[in-house]
């Protein structure tokens, strides 16, 4: 036969245990919550894996023949006993009821897990192993988790739990305890730069001189050295080292004359003569020792420009000399701004003028290049400064800065992690209609308490710890709230306890069955109403309006405790610049000229080869050419030879390029500091939830504030939307949470009317949305259905979620993701000899991505516990560098856990390998 029926049972993390009436137990296999974020930029891709698994069904009980038992004391039986019994039938409810025995404060408390007959203590830890080689999947560098991810430590007194049945029909709970939690909050990074920033202007310097043999004005006639039409050029060619010049190298000259003639030449460099000055005979005094008639001429290629005040007041023409600002005005050369370069000028005086000169003293217009061509004993000092009067320099105008960064610090990362310290106090009041069915539930929570964060407490964020203190201390006003007559019937329980007096029995026209009903209903709505709050701690609640029937519920709720945002900030503190330097000579290239007619050794150690080229031709004005050639000077000539058809003794031409240099800098520093993780800050939510029928619904809207919206820690100036990759938060903003659920349950029964096969179909829809989304806190809405299928000798769940981020709740935010859906699947299959197999596959906005895992319950003994062990094999892992961020990396290894026989000790493992190193992570429960 086939009868249909509503399933009530909340969805929750792990499946409960269903235990047939022919003692048949199923256990299904624990299904990891897979949350997962993303870094830097960070960017929310997350495949939708559910923060909640459905627990399976259970059967409706069969109605009961017996009248109800209530607990029988006898007058003799001392307090201890009644203590004993209290704890055991607190126990008993919070078993099947866990919701409204000890109410959850969504991150420590688990109700769930209390058991006040056996345990006072409980301790659950998390340790994530993972050891990222270089050059991994995340980054360049090796890195490893945090060891520590989270740890929850509660202590319940046994003085402190109490559950008293009144008359009246009332039931009075109370619970209290102490908790420690200690979580992973986020990163930071710092660096400290150093900012150069130089700027220079360059003279380039050209001279070239052609010489005129004696023999050469013979053939023209000194009447005729006026009447000469000379065509000059020259060129340089600097070769990096182990470069050669091809063969076919060579100059193509195109002069316009004065009279607007075009000069067109091609000249080959393998066909011009070679000249080199690496001879030992010297000139000496060759020109003062010479009459005027006899003294040799030259032709001067190119104007001479005067930067010999660069060298006033001592300064010597080498790398690293200061030049003072003086000297630069006396130069003609005035520096502009140092980044816009307005202001810059150069004006430096033309000392002589191109042309055929007489090599004598007073006779060329520039005794300072007379010097340089015709005196070879000239010291380094003599030389630079005459040097600087014979050549023709230009300056190459100011230069933009060049600015290069280095770090002056290493870069520091700091793991922080918040510890919150709170004590809990629960109270409620069950009061079951006498002539109804239907039961009020009046409940007050506080949980006040203090929370810090901290770097290992060598760093310690005031800012965040005001704030989600602050959070934390809203829910001590928790503690003085007295609704109704909640404390006088919890001081009339505890006189009658006190006394020794018995409990009370409940007397109602509901049944024992529909009084479970209404506890289970009431139970599955706290439940669900606790998953969809928006808070990520809850501080304290008041539910204010709870009335519950047997098919209907509905609870109001005001709350306070803690929000949670993820964000990324971003802080630089710029120095400004210092004053700039002063101006020094940076680099000094200076060739040689001169001296003509003698020969002198020179040396070019270690110099990269360099090929000068020069060129001359003189004619007359009725065109007659007397003089045409062309030269070319290579440093690294071995061969010592003058190849010039011209008789004279000595170097007879020459050519000059020379490059000066000047420069002065700024410099600042740049601390940048960055923040990726989460934000915990004070919050207030109202909420409403209930169910009717196979229907539940919960709605949660409240607001959040943050007295410092631009601080986290390291930092306390966040660029915001100045910089990119950065969030910007705000002081004030609301959330809303809508979650709502049918439950749709056939349940089969055989010939003996035992339940065989009970299939279960519930449908979900979820809607997140906050007022101040950005990409790390989008809005979302999520719809989905869990498909169960139970035997008694297994269970079969298939879990699939569709997730969207749509633009129209997320205005201004910009995601590559918003309108994307995502898509996971999750595939449960579990057998009552041990076998379990779970699979999840995740597609849509990302790379698609699954995990495949087997275990089998290897060991189990009444008295030493289980063990489950178990191959896995997964496509991703999750790096914690500020969130849990997923990215490909293939990965497999093996599953341990372990349960002890009374659950005091319950160990989950994963362990294994991937090509950039270990992968593991381990949750480890004390209950004693």
């Amino acid at each position: 036969m086939i009868q249909k029926s509503v399933s009530i049972n909340i969805l929750h993390i792990s499946y409960q245990k269903i235990s047939s009436t022919r003692g048949e137990t199923l256990i299904a296999q624990e299904t990891s919550n897979q949350q997962q974020a993303q870094l830097t930029p960070v960017e929310p891709d997350l495949p939708v894996f559910p923060k909640e698994v459905p627990s399976l069904p259970i059967p409706d009980d069969k109605p009961e023949t017996k009248p109800e038992e209530k607990p029988a004391l006898a007058p003799e039986q001392n307090k201890q006993v009644l203590r004993i019994l209290m704890r055991s039938l607190l126990e008993n409810s919070a078993s099947r009821y866990p919701f409204f025995v000890n109410t959850s404060d969504k991150l420590i408390i688990n109700p769930r897990n209390f058991q006040p007959s056996k345990f006072t203590f409980y301790a659950n830890f998390g340790f994530d192993l993972d050891k990222f080689a270089p050059s991994n999947a995340f980054q360049k560098e090796q890195f490893s988790d945090p060891l520590i991810k989270s740890a929850n430590i509660s202590i319940y007194p046994n003085d402190e739990q109490f559950y008293w049945v009144l008359d009246g029909n009332r039931v009075v709970i109370e619970t209290q305890g102490n908790h420690l939690n200690f979580s992973y909050q986020g990163n930071s990074y710092q660096q400290k730069l150093r900012q150069f920033a130089q700027i220079s202007t360059a003279f380039f310097g050209v001279q070239t001189v052609f010489a005129f043999p004696t023999a050469l004005t013979d053939s023209v006639g000194s009447n005729k050295l006026n009447d000469l039409n000379v065509t000059i050029a020259g060129a340089e060619i600097v070769l990096p080292p182990g470069v050669q010049l091809p063969d076919n190298a060579s100059f193509n000259l195109n002069i316009t004359g004065s009279d607007g003639s075009l000069f067109q030449k091609l000249i080959p460099l393998a066909n011009a003569p070679k000249a080199t000055t690496d001879q030992l005979l010297g000139g000496g005094a060759l020109s003062g020792n010479l009459d005027a008639r006899n003294a040799p001429k030259f032709f001067q290629g190119f104007p001479t420009v005067n930067l010999q005040p660069l060298l006033n007041n001592g300064v010597k023409l080498e790398a690293g000399s200061i030049i003072p600002r003086e000297n630069l005005l006396a130069a003609g050369l005035t520096l502009g701004d140092f980044f816009t370069n307005q202001g810059y000028s150069f004006k430096a005086p033309i000392t002589s003028l191109p042309g055929i000169k007489t090599l004598q003293v007073n006779q060329i217009n520039n005794n300072d290049l007379f010097e340089v061509l015709s005196n070879p004993f000239l010291t380094k000092e003599q030389r630079d400064f005459h040097y600087l009067n014979s050549l023709s320099w230009s300056n190459l105008g100011q230069q933009s800065p060049e600015v290069t960064t280095s770090s002056i610090l290493s870069p520091q990362n700091q793991a922080w992690y918040r510890y919150t310290l709170s004590r809990s106090y629960n109270r409620t009041l069950l009061q079951y209609d006498p002539e109804k069915i239907r039961l009020n539930y009046l409940n007050v929570f506080a949980n006040p308490g203090l929370s810090v964060t901290t770097a290992q407490w060598q760093d310690t964020d005031l800012n965040q710890t005001t704030n989600a203190s602050l959070g934390l201390i809203l829910g001590s006003a928790f503690s003085v709230i007295n609704p109704g007559n909640l404390n006088a019937s919890i001081n009339e329980a505890k006189e009658q306890f006190n006394t020794v007096k018995t409990l009370a029995t409940l007397k109602t026209k509901a049944t024992s069955q529909q009084r479970r009903q209404m506890n289970e209903r009431l139970n599955n709505t706290l439940s669900y109403s606790n998953t969809n709050s928006s808070l990520a701690q809850v501080s304290g609640s008041y539910t204010f309006s709870g009335n519950i029937t047997s098919d209907s519920s509905l609870l109001l709720q005001l709350r306070t405790g803690i929000y949670q945002r993820s964000v990324q900030f971003i802080e630089q503190i710029i120095q400004p610049w210092t004053d700039e330097t002063p101006v020094v000579i940076d680099s000094v290239s200076l060739d040689d000229l001169g001296p003509m007619f003698s020969n002198i050794p020179k040396t070019n150690a270690n110099a990269p080869q360099t090929i000068t080229y020069t060129f001359l031709q003189a004619k007359t004005s009725d065109g007659q050419v007397l003089f045409d050639k062309s030269f070319v000077f290579d440093n690294n000539f071995d061969s010592l030879f003058t190849a010039a058809s011209i008789i004279g003794g000595g170097k007879i031409f020459d050519i000059n390029f020379s490059r000066l240099q000047l420069s002065t800098s700024r410099q600042r520093e740049i601390e940048t500091s960055s923040y990726t993780g989460n934000l915990y800050l004070p919050a207030v939510e109202f909420v409403i939830s209930g169910s009717i029928d196979n229907l539940s619904y919960s709605l949660s809207t409240g607001m959040w504030f943050n007295l410092f919206p631009n601080s986290v820690p390291m930092i306390d100036n966040n660029l915001g939307k100045l910089n990119p990759n950065a969030t910007g938060e705000s002081s004030l903003g609301g959330m809303l949470k809508f979650a709502t659920k049918a439950d749709f349950r056939n349940t089969f029964y055989d010939k003996n009317q035992q339940w065989s096969t009970i299939i279960v179909n519930s449908p979900f829809l979820s809607l997140t949305y906050n007022n101040n989304p950005n990409r790390l806190n989008l809005s979302s809405l999520s719809i989905g259905n869990v498909f169960q299928f139970v035997k008694p000798d297994f269970n079969i769940t298939l879990y699939p979620v569709l997730n969207c981020s749509p633009q129209i709740l997320n205005p201004d935010v910009q995601s590559t993701s918003l309108g994307d859906i995502s898509t996971f699947l999750l595939f449960n299959f579990s057998h009552k000899s041990g076998f379990n197999f779970n699979t999840s596959f995740s597609f849509g906005n990302q790379e698609p991505s699954y995990q495949i895992e087997s275990t089998y319950d290897v060991f189990k003994d009444k008295e030493l516990g289980t063990v489950i062990i178990g191959p896995y094999y997964s496509t991703y892992s999750t790096a914690t560098k500020g969130f849990e961020s997923q990215l490909k990396d293939p990965n497999y290894g093996m599953i341990f856990r372990y349960a002890s026989a009374n659950s005091g000790l319950v160990m989950n493992s994963r362990l294994g390998k991937s090509e950039d190193g270990f992968r593991g992570d381990m949750n480890l429960e004390l209950k004693f």
